[in-house]
């Protein structure tokens, strides 16, 4: 049995957690738990606890990624996707449903590749909606896609929320907004040389079929 606590009181370790993913690519599936309120800023982290072929050590030391903007609450939700076929380490997907980068508490995703190395390299794909909170769940979709839910998504004056099911690219993420009875097709575009290496959401065309737009 292993035990393990928050880094400091009040960070809500343990608000979210997934397992089934081997983020590292050694062979054995690792753990992530979700701090909201932890981190140095307060603005949220991941734990990642990596097993071996004795489980997780009692006094294993968890790789922890934070949030450096207060009030993001990364690790509100939190996903490891498995790579199909196993060629390659999983990836993290953390949710952030307070983070506020372009918009107020648009919300957003963040995506850890995995790593052999131990690298964390991050990309955010941030809400496209003022206080639509992206991230307020995340799961594996399968099929290299991962989902995400913005409860308070609104169009027009409506809060009727959405889904977006994201599927990677050569050019960055093909991302389907599904929301109500419309689906618009967007494309997240990668920042390049930004060293933020935020991304952003250009919708191409709103009320799109996905299947018979996508290059």
């Amino acid at each position: 049995r292993t035990r393990s606590a928050g880094s400091a009181p009040g960070a809500r370790f343990g608000y979210a957690v997934a397992g089934a993913g081997d983020w590292n690519g050694d062979g054995f599936d690792d753990v992530a738990v979700g701090a909201p309120l932890g981190g140095e800023a307060g603005g949220g982290a991941v734990h990642l606890y990596f097993r071996s072929a004795q489980g997780i050590a009692d006094t294993a030391t968890p790789l922890v990624i934070e949030s450096s903007s207060g009030g993001d609450r990364l690790g509100s939700s939190v996903a490891l996707r498995r790579d199909p076929g196993h060629v390659g380490p999983d990836a993290l997907f953390a949710g952030a449903p307070g983070r506020s980068a372009a918009l107020p508490s648009a919300g957003a995703v963040l995506i850890v590749p995995g790593s052999r190395s131990g690298r964390v390299a991050r990309t955010w794909i941030d809400g496209d909606r003022a206080f639509a909170q992206l991230g307020f769940s995340v799961a594996d979709a399968g099929e290299r896609r991962w989902i995400a839910g913005a409860p308070f998504r609104s169009d027009e004056d409506r809060m009727h929320g959405s889904v977006l099911v994201a599927a990677p690219e050569p050019a960055g993420w093909l991302v389907e907004v599904v929301r109500g009875e419309v689906v618009d097709l967007v494309r997240v575009v990668s920042g390049g040389d930004s060293p933020t290496g935020q991304v952003v959401c250009v919708v191409l065309d709103e009320q799109a079929e996905l299947l018979d737009r996508r290059q």
